[in-house]
């Protein structure tokens, strides 16, 4: 679970935890990430460029390059959905984004897998999209289990 200043991670499969200060991915990263880019990564919410960008067409993927930054972005024309997307946080650092799999809820396209990765490989993060759930609000529960020790 990520808030707009905590992690909180249960690894069930070694019944240990974590909360950590959301700035610890900026240590691993060793750069600034925001909130609200985590939240675009996840939700799948980007905005393509809409000037200023350049595209092409390879095979059945379109290519998407801002012409101001180095972000990019690969788009599957079949099924029409961001596949993959390069963020450029400073001069030095990005983040590459894949997104795998294709499910449909509400009429809309959403991704079965997504990863992130640096490009020297410092960080990568994998997550399985299990379930979707739209138009409820609801309380995001963070239970520790007893049984369970603190990671560090």
């Amino acid at each position: 679970m990520i808030s707009q200043d905590s992690l909180y991670y249960i690894n069930r499969a070694n019944s240990t935890w974590m909360i950590q200060p959301i700035i610890v991915l900026n240590d691993l990263l060793k750069t600034d990430v925001s909130y609200s880019i985590i939240q675009q990564i996840i939700t799948t919410a980007f905005e393509l460029p809409k000037k200023d960008y350049t595209s092409s067409i390879i095979g059945s993927k379109i290519l998407i390059a801002n012409k101001n930054d180095s972000n990019y972005y690969i788009i599957n024309a079949e099924n029409n959905y961001v596949e993959e997307i390069n963020i450029s946080l400073n001069k030095t650092k990005s983040l590459k984004v894949r997104y795998s799999g294709l499910q449909i809820f509400n009429e809309k396209k959403y991704p079965k897998n997504l990863s992130v990765t640096t490009p020297e490989g410092s960080f990568h993060l994998d997550i399985k999209y299990s379930n979707i759930v739209s138009s409820k609000k609801e309380k995001t529960i963070f239970n520790i289990p007893k049984s369970y020790n603190e990671s560090k």
